[in-house]
């Protein structure tokens, strides 16, 4: 394989429409969405130029910090935090996708990094690592898709505590198969779907959790938590992608 992408954060090219930037701060591709209502998540995802920057940099790693906002923000959500995407500057079909991540502890805290089509078109959804900051030692490996009217499949994965040190998460997508890897060591495999053939591209999140999501509501006393990321990198199969 051939390195394709390779995010280190020494500095972060980032904006809210990702117009000439590497990392779009706001979900969609052509929309500028803050949060995703349908999942009951409490968070904003904000950046500086709407008020609260969730995004630092410090020893080429970057931190997104969820914290109680307790200014307020326009949608009137009890937390700020950080998406970022690359909706507008990087896609590719099949190759090996990583993170190299620290999660946060805590009751409602929800990580990810996953994919999604990048004409925008489905409901087919890669997730490389999803994380529930009340159970520390189990990450999930998902995959969201039409076929055979089947929407999620989802395997946990019983791990160290991924919240005392850095981890690396990666997804080898091929035309065939689906494997996914943490430190190195094939956790879960699947047939790849039928819709998940084209183009996708990378997200990065730290969500809070509300009454009725998956992770639960929010624990109220809960101080400021923080996503910690040491690179994102991308392997592409050949030149093409």
């Amino acid at each position: 394989m051939k390195l394709s992408f390779a995010e280190e954060f020494n500095a972060l090219s980032a904006s809210a429409n990702g117009n000439g930037t590497v990392w779009k701060t706001t979900y969609g591709i052509g929309s500028q969405d803050r949060t995703l209502g349908a999942n009951h998540e409490a968070q904003y995802y904000s950046d500086s130029s709407v008020g609260t920057n969730p995004f630092s940099i410090s020893n080429g790693v970057l931190s997104i910090t969820a914290a109680p906002d307790h200014d307020g923000n326009p949608l009137g959500l009890a937390y700020t935090s950080g998406v970022l995407t690359t909706a507008k500057s990087f896609a590719q079909t099949y190759g090996y996708f990583e993170i190299r991540a620290e999660l946060p502890a805590g009751q409602g805290m929800w990580p990810a990094f996953w994919m999604l089509n990048a004409d925008g078109t489905g409901t087919t959804e890669l997730d490389v690592m999803e994380f529930l900051g009340h159970d520390k030692d189990t990450a999930y490996a998902s995959v969201h898709s039409t076929v055979a009217g089947q929407r999620l499949t989802s395997t946990p994965v019983q791990t160290a505590d991924l919240t005392e040190g850095f981890h690396t998460f990666g997804v080898d997508w091929q035309k065939d198969t689906l494997e996914w890897y943490i430190d190195g060591a094939k956790v879960a495999e699947m047939a790849t779907p039928a819709d998940m053939h084209k183009p996708m591209y990378m997200l990065v999140n730290l969500a809070v959790g509300d009454t009725g999501s998956w992770p639960g509501k929010y624990d109220t006393s809960m101080p400021t938590t923080h996503l910690d990321v040491d690179y994102v990198r991308v392997w592409a199969n050949d030149a093409i992608h």
